[in-house]
């Protein structure tokens, strides 16, 4: 089958989880841009609160999706509730980051002439300063958009098989059928072992040792190389 067939014949179904897995994505960066937003406003400003804000939030990227999932399911049960909870909490840093940061990115002198126009606090930060900083904050939307649209499908990455096994094109699933166990691929080989020092194994090596030494009696019965003379016959040239 081609994989146009197969997208033909799956299409609705494909189509479907498509649709639901874009409102899950949805549902998780809209409630976390109200948490991120919301929070970067009330502690912009505070250092203190600041550090404390983005290493609580940070903490939670460090988890694996997965592992996230398992342990929200006790708490939720199966369903949206677990998935939408933990998409949330990956997405809450992105927006809180960069919503403090465009705050601060805001010039001094444009709020001190807010500030000498009359406006108060809430609204020089609804009408000057988050104004200003919304390009920075819609960048973490999106950033926080594609971390939750791709961390519920993120996976193990399959065992590469050397091109010339037999088990390449089938990832070992034959190998396994024939031996019963996981088969390991040529990049996974085990070291060499190192050189035994049991007793036994240091005998016969000193034993292999003796027997390719020459005895005595051998380097006896090889006969000397005999020394060459020189002849003394007398000179035979004419006087």
């Amino acid at each position: 089958m081609s994989f146009s067939d197969y997208l033909a014949d799956r299409w609705p179904t494909i189509a479907r989880q498509m649709a639901e897995h874009a409102e899950v994505v949805l549902i998780a960066v809209g409630i976390a841009a109200v948490i991120g937003i919301g929070l970067g406003i009330a502690v912009e400003g505070r250092p203190r609160l600041s550090r404390l804000a983005l290493g609580v939030t940070g903490t939670m990227l460090t988890v694996p999706s997965l592992a996230l999932f398992g342990l929200l399911i006790p708490l939720f049960g199966l369903g949206l509730a677990p998935t939408i909870t933990a998409l949330v909490l990956y997405a809450v840093f992105p927006i809180l980051r960069n919503t403090i940061t465009g705050l601060e990115s805001v010039p001094g002198a444009v709020e001190e002439a807010a500030r000498g126009m009359g406006l108060g606090r809430a609204s020089r930060m609804l009408r000057i300063r988050l104004p200003l900083a919304w390009p920075v904050v819609l960048t973490g939307v999106r950033v926080a958009t594609i971390m939750t649209w791709r961390a519920p499908t993120r996976r193990r990455r399959p065992r590469a098989w050397p091109a010339s096994s037999p088990d390449a094109a089938t990832g070992g699933r034959d190998c396994r059928r024939r031996t019963g166990s996981r088969c390991r691929s040529r990049r996974s080989r085990p070291s060499p072992r190192a050189p035994s020092t049991t007793p036994s194994a240091r005998a016969s090596r000193a034993t292999s040792a003796r027997s390719r030494r020459p005895t005595a009696g051998s380097r006896r019965s090889a006969s000397p190389r005999s020394p060459t003379t020189r002849s003394s016959s007398p000179s035979t040239t004419p006087r």
